[in-house]
């Protein structure tokens, strides 16, 4: 079920309903594509997409040119075209498939920048890359190009645990501080707190 709505003969705003499916392509002004699926959706137009509301089961598909794509879940969904930024609710999950290793964000909800290689994480928030696992109340993290994570600085709860073949370390705190190599290992951590080192 698709209802238009029209300002001087131009489609300004689509409302969608039942297995909804949009697909913003990839143009060569921008290699950028957004694939995404739920129950319902709205999307506002002004000459192309510019805001798609999503509800329900909500799957994104995300990738510029042939990179891999990041995938994103949620119950509900906002993607602002202009800002490339996409606003995660009632149970967040962003999944990026660089290569073997995935990482994977999880949150209450979440706010992820695409282009800035920025999330914000709230509720239960966690990142697990690699053999390295972080977690917190509220978790901020910074992405290298290839959308694994550079650092992430996890507030209240703290913790962050990584596991090699030698040593398993753990880290508790208040507030964490974990900065990664691009090969995923973690290259330097602070606790501010509280803190415990096992």
């Amino acid at each position: 079920k698709v209802t238009a709505f029209f300002t001087d003969k131009q489609i300004n705003k689509l409302e969608l309903a039942e297995s909804v499916e949009v697909y913003q392509k990839p143009t060569e002004a921008n290699p950028k594509y957004t694939k995404t699926r739920a129950a319902r959706a709205v999307a506002d137009i002004d000459g192309e997409v510019k805001r798609i509301e999503l509800h329900e089961n909500v799957e994104i598909e995300t990738a510029t040119g042939n990179a891999k794509a990041t995938r994103l879940r949620s119950s509900l969904a906002i993607y602002d075209k202009p800002e490339d930024r996409f606003e995660l609710k009632n149970g967040a999950e962003i999944i990026t498939i660089e290569d073997e290793r995935p990482t994977t964000v999880r949150a209450q909800e979440a706010v992820y920048e695409q282009s800035n290689g920025k999330i914000f994480l709230n509720g239960n928030a966690e990142v697990t890359q690699a053999d390295t696992f972080v977690k917190g109340d509220a978790l901020t993290a910074e992405l290298f190009p290839n959308k694994k994570v550079k650092n992430a600085h996890a507030r209240g709860n703290a913790y962050l645990k990584q596991t090699a073949a030698e040593r398993t370390t753990e880290v508790s705190a208040n507030e964490l501080n974990a900065f990664y190599a691009e090969n995923q290992q973690i290259q330097n951590a602070n606790a501010v707190g509280q803190a415990n080192v096992v």
